[in-house]
């Protein structure tokens, strides 16, 4: 009580505190107590399986269209982050690749006390693909692979947790995916090791689905300023009439990662490698996924340099039918 007393006292003086009516007392020393004590929840902990193994780079965020925010583990599924206190009524939504999602109320957390989050791991059940053979059999390249190098640019930002493209199938013939390759720039962190991503596509109009790939891939780039490339036929991942999305999802793995972005006015932390991109194409087939927002289509046309295309990501890939 004496924290009360000494609050009423700084906001206004004994004599007003008296005269006040006994019903509205209350209401005023709450918020003094707010405004006093009303400090930003440090949450903290680790992501671990039911047999206390750490997760790597599994992400904890609170979800909002426009006021989302997050943080993703390191390789030791360790994590961090500030929750502002009017957030306190919010769910942590805790994700990582092969188990379960899990939610947590803001309310239940104990300031300043680390946590120790189970995931429990997810069984997954993917609809069979049946591979018919044909009078040809060969192999087809989707995604973007054109680009002008005036106008190349790479694609990074704040909070930019997944950088995806739907990989359409116009013909409609099924198959197996083969190869990913990525236009990974000079700038940036060209050697970053990143986690590979692979998505079903669902609904009409199209969104990311369920996990195609299952297990952790990490892939380091070997060349910069150039494309890279992945063999991924031995995962044995089938290519539906419907097409996928193939990811990049960034991964905190060395501080030497890090750099700054300068656009303007305004100075980024970033991480990691930049993707190339281009406007080359007329249809928006590339997806964004920043912590806490989800995933939304990425509709730029452009305007840095007037022109009327999307951007899009250069990852492509070969499917064998």
């Amino acid at each position: 009580m004496r924290n009360v007393k000494v609050a009423a006292v700084h906001f206004w003086n004994v004599h007003c505190v008296e005269n006040i009516p006994k019903m509205l007392i209350w209401p005023l020393l709450l918020t003094a107590c707010v405004q006093l004590f009303g400090q930003p929840i440090l949450i903290r902990g680790q992501l671990v399986d039911t047999r206390g193994t750490p997760i790597p780079f599994g992400t904890v965020e609170i979800r909002h269209p426009d006021h989302g925010t997050g943080v993703a583990a390191n390789e030791s599924g360790e994590f961090a982050f500030s929750v502002p206190p009017e957030r306190t009524a919010d769910t942590l939504l805790i994700s990582a690749l092969g188990f379960d999602p899990k939610k947590i109320p803001i309310r239940e957390v104990v300031r300043n006390k680390p946590l120790k989050i189970v995931l429990a791991a997810r069984i997954f059940e993917m609809e069979e693909v049946v591979v018919r053979p044909s009078a040809s059999k060969g192999t087809m390249e989707l995604g973007h692979s054109r680009m002008t190098p005036e106008i190349y640019g790479g694609m990074h930002a704040e909070q930019l947790t997944q950088i995806g493209v739907w990989m359409d199938n116009p013909a409609g013939q099924s198959g197996m995916l083969q190869t990913i390759s990525f236009f990974i720039t000079r700038s940036g962190k060209p050697r970053s090791p990143f986690r590979v991503r692979i998505y079903a596509a669902e609904g009409d109009p199209v969104t990311v689905g369920e996990d195609m790939l299952t297990e952790s891939l990490i892939f380091e780039p070997a060349k910069k300023g150039a494309w890279n490339t992945l063999d991924v036929s031995g995962y044995r991942i089938p290519f539906p009439e419907k097409g996928l999305f193939v990811a990049i999802e960034y991964i905190y793995t060395k501080k030497k990662f890090e750099y700054k972005t300068v656009i303007g006015d305004h100075i980024y932390a970033d991480y990691g490698v930049v993707l190339g991109c281009t406007w080359e194409y007329a249809i928006p087939r590339s997806y964004l996924n920043y912590l806490g927002k989800g995933w939304k289509l990425w509709y730029d046309p452009g305007t840095p340099f007037g022109l009327p295309n999307p951007r899009n990501a250069l990852i492509k890939i070969t499917v064998s039918y």
